[in-house]
This record gives C-alpha cells, sequence and structure tokens, in this order.
C-alpha cells in the first residue's frame, strides 16, 4: 500500500537519500529541511509515515515530535526518528512521541531499516513496547558527540533556570522558549513552537512587538521601559537581543517587572505621603510661627504701653511737690 510520507532532515545527503528511496517505491514524498519547514507542509499535508532527524537547527526533532502528537489529525502518523547520535543518547524515544527509531550508519543499514519501517508502520499498536533502536549495533560511541549533547543539556538547563523568560524567533516565528517563557504566557513548548511572535499578545501589543522584530537586525531594541506590558496579569518589557550573522534570528528577553514596579508604586506612595506629611507639618509650624509673632508684636506693644506709663508717672511725680505747694499758698 502506498503511503504519505514526510522526511525531515538538515542533511542534504541524508534528506534526497532518503526520498529518493521511498519514491522509488512509489510513495508520494515530502521533505524539510528542518522542524519549522515540515510544520509549515503539515498545514496542508499529511502524512501517513513521517521519518524525522533528531539533531536539527530551527526545533529539533525531539520537539517536532511532541509537538506532532499534540494535533489531532496527525495522531495516526507512524513517526520513525532517525538519530546520528543514536549511541550517545540517554533517552527513551517513545517519551518524545515517536514509534520507532533509527540509527543512522551505514548507508545499506538506513536504507534496510527505513523500508522495514514502512513495513512495520502498516501492523503497529500504539501503546506497545519500545523496540530497541534499529541499526544501533552498526554505530559507534563517539566522545565528542556525547560530550555536544551533554552541553547542550548543560546549555538548556542553565537557560531553563533563568528568571527572565528567553524566545529564539526564526523569521520572527518561535524556535526556543525556555521555562520561564511558558510560564509567563500560561502555555506548553508545543503550543508556542512555530507561532508567529506578535500573533501570542493582544491586539495593541502585538503592534509593538511588529515594531520589535522590525528594528535593525544589529541592534538590541527593548519595549515596555517605560510603559510596561502586561502579559497574564504579568508586566513585563520586552528585549530583542541579535544573533552575529544570523540575521534572520533573534533573542526576545521577557522580564518580569511587576514586582518592581509594585515596589516602585509603594515607593512612590511612601514618598508621596511623606511629603504631604512634611507640607501638614510645614504649615502648622508657619500657623505657629505667625502666631508666636503676634504674641511678641502684643507682648513688644504692651512693654511699650507700660514703659510710657512709667514715662507719665515720673513726670506727674515730679510735679507734684510743685502742685502741692501752690495749693498750700
Amino acid at each position: 500500500m502506498k503511503k504519505n510520507i514526510l522526511v525531515v532532515d538538515d542533511n542534504p545527503q541524508m534528506l534526497g537519500l532518503i526520498a529518493d528511496l521511498l519514491e522509488d517505491e512509489g510513495h508520494q514524498v515530502r521533505t524539510a529541511e528542518n522542524g519549522l519547514s515540515a510544520l509549515d507542509i503539515l498545514i496542508s499535508f499529511i502524512p501517513d509515515i513521517m521519518f524525522v532527524d533528531l539533531v536539527m537547527p530551527k526545533i529539533g526533532g525531539d520537539k517536532l515530535c511532541k509537538i506532532i502528537r499534540k494535533m489531532q489529525h496527525l495522531q495516526n502518523c507512524y513517526l520513525v526518528l532517525v538519530s546520528a547520535a543514536a549511541a550517545e543518547m540517554d533517552f527513551d524515544y517513545a517519551e518524545i512521541g515517536a514509534d520507532a527509531c533509527i540509527a543512522k550508519g551505514p548507508i545499506g543499514s538506513i536504507i534496510g531499516h527505513v523500508l522495514a519501517a514502512v513495513r512495520d508502520s502498516d501492523s503497529f499498536l500504539k501503546g506497545k513496547k519500545p523496540k530497541a533502536i534499529k541499526g544501533f549495533d552498526t554505530v559507534h560511541l563517539r566522545q565528542m558527540t556525547k560530550e555536544l549533547l551533554s552541553q547542550n543539556r548543560h546549555w538548556e538547563a542553565i537557560l531553563d533556570s533563568m528568571r527572565e523568560g528567553i524566545l529564539e524567533t526564526f523569521e520572527d516565528r518561535i524556535v526556543y522558549a525556555n521555562s520561564a517563557a511558558l510560564s509567563l504566557f500560561g502555555t506548553s513548548l508545543e503550543d508556542l513552537l512555530a507561532a508567529y511572535l506578535p500573533d501570542i499578545f493582544d491586539n495593541i501589543v502585538s503592534l509593538q512587538v511588529e515594531k520589535l522584530m522590525k528594528s535593525r537586525a544589529d541592534e538590541s531594541f527593548e519595549i515596555g521601559y517605560n510603559k510596561a506590558i502586561k502579559i497574564n496579569n504579568k508586566l513585563v518589557t520586552l528585549k530583542k537581543l541579535p544573533v552575529r550573522r544570523e540575521s534572520s534570528t533573534s533573542i526576545i528577553m521577557i522580564t518580569d517587572v511587576t514586582k518592581r514596579l509594585k515596589a516602585e508604586e509603594e515607593l512612590k506612595k511612601g514618598h508621596d505621603e511623606l511629603e504631604l506629611r512634611v507640607e501638614q507639618r510645614t504649615a502648622e509650624l508657619v500657623q505657629a510661627n505667625e502666631k508666636l509673632k503676634r504674641k511678641i508684636q502684643e507682648h513688644k506693644q504692651a512693654q511699650e504701653a507700660l514703659q510710657e506709663s512709667k514715662e507719665r508717672f515720673r513726670e506727674l511725680a515730679e510735679l507734684l511737690p510743685e502742685t502741692i505747694c501752690k495749693l498750700l499758698e
């Protein structure tokens, strides 16, 4: 029975080899060079079988398999993971939704296992215990590959531990998101990958994000610094970071500033209350000072009146003997 088959691999030689092999068998074959291109093809093409490379740029095979398993119309698609790092892998391919796994070894071995996978797809039962990796005995452990895979896991662990949300975009579509970004948007990685970045924001913010993405590829650009952007009741800023020599790729850093702005608001509120109290106290002091001035003035006037009375009394006292003498005469 002829099948609709999608082959996804960033290696042109491997992509051509598997595609030509399957076309010679009479199957209808489509090809994609990365996970992002594969998702575009899956909009209009429903494959019975997919051969997916594990390590690819712009959405790797593991993430692509998880996305496909969330697509209702692709639930019966037979997913075959094809890996050049089969000997260095330390995970169960069934955990990412794959139904089978082929090691990239000698060409003859690959051809035989690809054709066997097509035959197995007719009798495969979902939920069945995964079989061993096909062709595993033809590959050998490569220390460099193992170290690169380990380093990649370390970098992902570091990114996932960051408080800032990190998105990587290729031609404005999301190809990576860390845990903090998923938490901010309240969604899963499978739902976020391949999305057009401005589309995941509300209308007003979407226009700002479009402006962000249209900024020069070699310059940093930030929005939300003066007026934070709201995402699911969180206030954030978005900063676009250029990637050297990759003009189509950008890193978007999302910083949750909710607590900072709340602290600033409380600080401003406290400052305003303090200023109000200072103004009120100043007014009270001014009023008390005016009252004191009036009392001082009244006291001064009373002293002047008293002094005037004393002078008049003294004058009167000086005139009194003379007046008495005149009266006695």
